[in-house]
């Protein structure tokens, strides 16, 4: 009997581990019917790894999604208060999370923040508001931070723009 309970104990953590942070601080979202969201699965990008490449720029790509689990993305369009919404989502990541980066700008506000250990990014996590939008997308897996902002720029994944200033670094 004790051990079926480590068991269970076991592949309950582990299941908790693998816990996006959308799943675990913004669960309360999915009952807003007003908003959209992605769900990108490892095997989607697992397919990618068989794309036949032609030139560094699509090697790249392949290179950079093949190390990639999952993508998800919450976007609330029309948001009444997206600074009300993005001021309360950033407070939510747990200490795991540091601080990247943040953007400011006009009427866009944006917070990059990673879950890194020894030396390892496991999670990019991205909140922001942008003109009326309310976006929160997580990225699990090995993340490589320069080949993620060479991703966003050759995917066009709105918003991930900003993360080209990571190469200016």
């Amino acid at each position: 009997m004790k051990k079926i309970i480590i068991v269970a104990f076991i592949a309950f953590a582990g299941s908790a581990y693998s816990q996006n942070a959308i799943e675990k601080y913004f669960s309360y979202l999915d009952q807003d019917t007003g908003i959209t969201k992605v769900t990108v699965n490892s095997k989607m990008f697992e397919l990618f790894s068989y794309m036949e490449t032609e030139n560094k720029e699509e090697e790249e790509l392949k290179e950079a999604i093949s190390n990639l689990e999952s993508m998800k993305v919450i976007v609330k369009e029309d948001a009444k208060n997206p600074e009300a919404l993005f001021k309360e989502a950033i407070k939510k990541p747990g200490k795991e999370f540091e601080l990247l980066m943040e953007v400011d700008q006009d009427e866009e506000h944006f917070y990059f923040l990673i879950n890194e250990k020894n030396g390892i990014v496991a999670e990019l996590l991205m909140i922001g508001n942008s003109d009326g939008e309310f976006i929160i997308l997580s990225l699990t897996g090995e993340i490589d931070l320069k080949q993620l902002s060479s991703l966003s720029r050759q995917l066009n994944i709105d918003h991930m723009e900003h993360l080209e200033k990571i190469e200016e670094e």
